[in-house]
């Protein structure tokens, strides 16, 4: 439906005689929104490709402006007052059963790995989290709990240093890390929590977890 209405707000004529036509030629008003926004989303998906990055859909977000006066000029092209009305009303509703989906789906499992720790967590228990980047949105789970944490490579995974992160990732040793761990957790327990899906990290997060299981 939003298609047809992108269409039709780019080709799309109202004749004098009340009725709708597709035209070869665009609509020269919308030109400018059209450049702009499918511009950006296909820069961005080159640049994408050529540095070869994760895509997600949300990432074309950069689109929606044009995207949504197009469908605008799609609808103020219909030929009468009850088929504008009733395609307004229809892109609405549906556009609002994705909205409620994107509101209540949550992007990381922090939710989940979080109620399992607290279900068994004690003060003074340890923390280790790889790589940093789950760190925050694990934090937020836990609230204030009496708890260590010790985010790899570095930090308590408050916060990220995203400054040569590449470079200080490669170059990190699991092994110095964990030992200061370790030396500071004695009669405490330490729980890892992990993902093995990011980049940089490559076998880092997979080193740590074999020499937590060794030691503990």
């Amino acid at each position: 439906l939003l298609l047809f209405l992108v269409v039709v707000g780019i080709f799309g004529n109202l004749t004098t005689e009340g009725q709708l036509q597709l035209r070869i030629r665009p609509d020269c008003r919308w030109l400018p929104f059209v450049i702009l926004g499918f511009g950006a989303l296909l820069l961005g998906l080159t640049l994408a490709y050529l540095g070869e990055s994760a895509f997600q859909g949300r990432y074309s977000a950069a689109v929606f402006p044009s995207i949504a006066l197009l469908i605008t000029g799609g609808i103020r092209k219909l030929p009468t007052t009850f088929s504008r009305t009733g395609t307004l009303a229809l892109v609405v509703l549906l556009s609002s059963v994705g909205a409620v989906r994107n509101t209540r789906e949550d992007r990381t499992q922090a939710g989940q790995v979080g109620a399992a720790i607290a279900q068994e967590v004690a003060n003074g228990d340890h923390i280790v989290i790889c790589p940093d980047q789950i760190g925050p949105s694990l934090r937020r789970v836990l609230g204030d709990r009496e708890v260590t944490f010790h985010a790899f490579p570095e930090g308590a995974g408050v916060l990220i240093d995203w400054v040569d992160y590449e470079q200080r990732n490669r170059a990190a040793d699991p092994k110095e890390f964990l030992d200061p761990i370790l030396a500071n957790a004695q009669g405490k327990t330490i729980r890892f929590a992990t993902s093995f899906a990011y980049r940089t990290f490559e076998g880092k997060c997979e080193a740590l977890e074999g020499l937590l299981t060794a030691a503990r």
